[in-house]
């Protein structure tokens, strides 16, 4: 770290290192095993290997030595200097191979020209390289609509489909009518969903004589979907497949987090999506009793959510307001995490809101509570100070961080959520692995429920006007407190009865 004039202390910049010199031991590696025996290249290895290290180009490989791979491999590092946009479409894997073909083209590009000295070829060589890896970067970068099946509302609900922001939840009956019948064989995916045809019985057909991209389509359809009732679906433009796949979940699952706030915490723990359930849809527990008699017991975790005919609707329709305002958050967050650089505020949100989403899922009360902790510390950029985060939750409540609820008040909630909850059993000053903490954790959910939802709307208005505020570096809940305090008088002022 350094200082600043200010006294402030500022991260040490790290520059990246020079790839002229990096190609130049590359090469000279090659060069220098060239000659060398298969075995004679496997001698100077570590004992056990049995392949040596290569660069891949087109006609198949050329070896090199570990030092050179090594030296690929930072090469590949460079990755964490390379734009903030492109790291968020393509992942460091993507970007480590893309280095090996990108070095491959290059020496087959450079082989043939006559050289006298390394001066000669080492620019061009460079030069080459760069543009042979932006080339392979830009051509893994694909369009794609990633599908996401979860369990939201019961199927006799008959839910319509719904939005929030770049999410689309389709019931799986109005998802097969978004597909194309050509492309895929949806007739076959209603076949096995309507149970006139066995998926037996399409897996022969996709594997069979006779298969083709249609059907094969299809038998993946369905044994993807599988129980899931809804499908989350969001496009995604110029990812590589790997970034492509992370973040259509991501926004699925945020997405999901958000809704659950529409419920009460045990209903809401059950929309989860395919992957991210937190507990198995069916447990199994074998034990011996004192005589050594095996016995079992079963247990059935039920996704997604039930009730009265038409409540799904309701519920849809009542909090149309509230995930509009979330879709416009998620919206923004989607199109600026493309870029590499998202809004503070919007990133506190989204962060918080995931770590909600973790909390009301996850098993064990213990754990349950220090997520809870981190969502309510990133909402209110605390830093783990408790009358910073008094401040701010008190203007997310409408109410002074001592005034009194029930015979407690704010500031004692938190303490009691944050220090002697989450930061306790984080650093080891209080133990909870076994321990019941029922009411601690309906406390936190309370409160972190509260705080998301005071914040949506406020934020989502922010960014409708474009608002400076999304610009700022620092102390930017400063001036979102202000936003949310005129909120907040609005909102009183438009329930106040007509006189």
């Amino acid at each position: 770290m350094s200082k600043s004039k200010g006294g402030k202390r500022e991260p040490k910049v790290i520059k990246a290192p020079q790839t002229e010199p990096l190609i130049e031991t590359i090469m000279e590696e090659c060069i220098r095993v060239q000659p060398l025996s298969y075995q004679e290249l496997i001698a100077e290895l570590k004992p056990g290997t049995i392949f040596p290290p290569a660069i891949p180009v087109a006609s198949g490989h050329i070896f090199t030595s570990s030092e050179g791979f090594k030296v690929a491999g930072k090469l590949a590092a460079l990755y964490k200097f390379e734009p903030p946009a492109l790291r968020a479409q393509v992942s460091r894997d993507t970007y480590a191979k893309a280095v090996l073909y990108a070095l491959g083209d290059s020496i087959l590009g450079i082989r043939d020209q006559t050289m006298d000295d390394v001066e000669d070829w080492l620019a061009p060589m460079t030069a080459l390289f760069k543009e042979k890896l932006t080339a392979r970067l830009s051509g893994v970068k694909r369009d794609r609509t990633q599908i996401v099946p979860c369990h939201i509302f019961d199927h006799d609900q008959v839910a319509a489909t719904f939005e929030i922001g770049p999410v689309t939840f389709y019931p799986r009956p109005e998802w097969l009518k978004t597909l194309d019948a050509e492309v895929t064989r949806t007739d076959l995916i209603d076949g096995v969903w309507s149970n006139s045809l066995s998926i037996d019985d399409l897996r022969k057909m996709a594997f069979g004589s006779a298969a083709n991209d249609a059907i094969r389509g299809a038998y993946y359809a369905v044994t993807t979907i599988g129980p899931h009732w809804w499908i989350g679906v969001v496009n995604v433009t110029n990812y590589d497949p790997i970034q492509s796949s992370k973040k259509g979940t991501t926004l699925v699952s945020l997405a999901m987090d958000f809704l659950c706030l529409l419920f009460n915490p045990a209903d809401g723990a059950r929309l989860v999506y395919a992957g991210g359930e937190r507990m198995p849809l069916g447990e199994r527990n074998l034990f011996a009793d004192s005589q050594g008699k095996l016995l079992d017991s079963m247990k059935i975790n039920k996704p997604g959510i039930g009730g009265r005919p038409g409540w799904a609707n309701d519920i849809l329709n009542e909090s149309l307001h509230l995930r509009k305002a979330a879709g416009t958050i998620l919206s923004r967050y989607d199109s600026e995490s493309s870029s590499g650089k998202v809004s503070r505020l919007i990133e506190r949100w989204v962060n918080a809101l995931h770590w909600y989403g973790q909390a009301l899922r996850e098993p064990s009360d213990f754990m349950a509570i220090v997520k809870y902790g981190c969502s309510i510390d990133i909402l209110t950029g605390a830093g783990g100070n408790l009358g910073k985060m008094a401040s701010c939750a008190a203007v997310a409540f409408g109410c002074n961080s001592d005034t009194e609820i029930n015979g407690r008040n704010l500031i004692d909630d938190l303490n009691l959520v944050f220090n002697e909850g989450r930061s306790a059993l984080a650093h080891g000053t209080s133990f909870g692995v076994l321990a019941e903490k029922r009411e601690e954790r309906a406390l936190a959910n309370s409160l972190v429920h509260h705080i998301l939802l005071a914040f949506t709307e406020p934020l989502a208005e922010i960014i409708g006007e474009n608002n400076r505020m999304l610009t700022l570096e620092d102390n930017e809940l400063r001036a979102f407190k202000e936003r949310l305090k005129s909120w907040a008088k609005k909102e009183s002022t438009a329930q106040e009865p007509a006189r």
